[in-house]
């Protein structure tokens, strides 16, 4: 059977292809305006805690209200701390440096990372003490830290971060 041709295909409603673009326009903005609801407020003063098999050694960190996009998927907030790295048993060469970063993924959870470059969102293998996978339950964070550095460093152990107060004008 054969098919009679009747000619080029038209729009019924020429304004249908811009129906579209207004609906697809109005998704994106939706969702991009709507993008930091899915990530917790982790800005203010917290005290910290790392915890190995023969001690805890404790200080007080400040995780800053700007925050940034830097992945996709994710949000970044610059940190400061006060914490005796050194008394932390098994440490290689800890990073002098008192910043460290509080990334949040969605789909990976939260990491913070301790002893870095100031600015820095992520530092590999330098010595610095990282913590994925976190679990925030109200105003604590818990999980399991170790130690980055090249040699294999054996410093590890429990991570615990509890919010002191939230930072002024924090969402």
């Amino acid at each position: 059977m054969l098919l009679a041709d009747s000619g080029p295909l038209q729009n019924p409603d020429p304004l249908a292809g811009s129906a579209m673009r207004y609906f697809v326009a109005v998704v994106l903005l939706a969702s991009s305006a709507c993008r930091s609801a899915g990530y917790p407020d982790l800005a203010g003063d917290w005290s910290i805690c790392l915890q190995t098999e023969s001690q805890t050694v404790c200080g007080v960190a400040r995780v800053d209200s700007s925050r940034a996009d830097v992945l996709p998927n994710s949000e970044w907030y610059p940190l400061t701390f006060v914490l005796d790295l050194d008394s932390v048993a098994g440490l290689v060469h800890p990073r002098t440096d008192r910043c460290g970063s509080v990334l949040v993924r969605l789909e990976r959870g939260i990491e913070v990372v301790l002893a870095i470059k100031c600015g820095n969102v992520y530092e590999a293998d330098a010595g610095n003490l990282e913590a994925w996978s976190l679990k925030l339950a109200g105003d604590s964070l818990t999980g399991e830290w170790y130690q980055s550095c090249y040699a294999g460093c054996p410093a590890r152990g429990r991570f615990i971060m509890v919010r002191l107060g939230r930072a002024h004008g924090a969402r």
